[in-house]
């Protein structure tokens, strides 16, 4: 098999509900981490300004950390930047787009959700 089938596999049953959580995910991570960057400062140093361990830093970049609204809060806060959470009637083209099934698949840069038409793309931050 083939990586890309596995993949495949692995990928097709994701709903939109897990696209998006994916996708802000990535946007923590990448805000978090220009931050870190914009300081200069290692994981280490920033992680002590923050006071948490340098790990805890490594699992806020990665991407994959599942932050609650607190925790997003208290991070604001110690970065000076602004936390904005918001749910708004979805639009006519998200309600079409949440009814049907979604397939998803990885390229190897881009996650492509397909839904009849639709073609929803996730880079991946490096």
């Amino acid at each position: 098999m083939k990586l890309s089938e596995a993949l495949a596999d692995l990928t097709q049953d994701f709903s939109l509900a897990d696209v998006i959580a994916t996708k802000l995910q990535a946007k923590i991570a990448i805000a978090i981490t220009k931050k870190r960057l914009e300081y200069g400062m290692t994981q280490k140093e920033f992680a002590k300004k923050l006071n948490v361990s340098q790990g805890m830093v490594s699992k806020w970049e990665s991407e994959d950390y599942n932050f609650t609204i607190e925790s997003l809060a208290q991070i604001a806060e110690k970065l000076e930047l602004n936390l904005e959470i918001s749910l708004t009637p979805e639009s006519d083209q998200y309600r079409k787009i949440q009814r049907r099934e979604s397939k998803c698949e990885w390229n190897g840069n881009i996650w492509k959700n397909k839904y009849k038409g639709n073609i929803v793309e996730l880079n991946r931050a490096v």
